[in-house]
């Protein structure tokens, strides 16, 4: 399970190395699950796509189709899901489920296996 921590560790091709060393731990026939900052549709209008938080924390907003195409040879994405849309979990359980979720969600999240 790795949470809440792609998006602080640089530009992509950063990020692509990290995820290589950090599924090569990862036995064949592992799960993995990992969550990231969504790039959404008001990022994308609000130019927010990276930048520094409290002036010492990068971040860099990913869709969950950018960080799967980050994931080394033999590691499988099998779901993506989106969550975050509102800020009441009830109400988030339906509207994720609708067309369009990807585009309002604040944190994608993918899961899968190393084959």
């Amino acid at each position: 399970m790795m949470s809440d921590f792609l998006q602080h560790i640089g530009d992509a091709k950063t990020q692509k190395a990290a995820l290589s060393r950090y599924f090569s731990g990862l036995k064949p026939g592992g799960w993995f699950y990992l969550s990231f900052m969504n790039f959404n549709l008001k990022n994308r209008i609000k130019g927010d796509r990276e930048g520094v938080w409290s002036g010492a924390i990068p971040y860099r907003r990913m869709n969950a189709y950018e960080v799967a195409a980050m994931l080394p040879e033999g590691v499988r994405p099998l779901a993506a899901q989106y969550a975050n849309i509102s800020h009441d979990t009830r109400l988030d359980a339906v509207l994720r489920r609708l067309p369009g979720a990807q585009w309002m969600a604040r944190w994608a999240l993918i899961s899968g296996r190393k084959l």
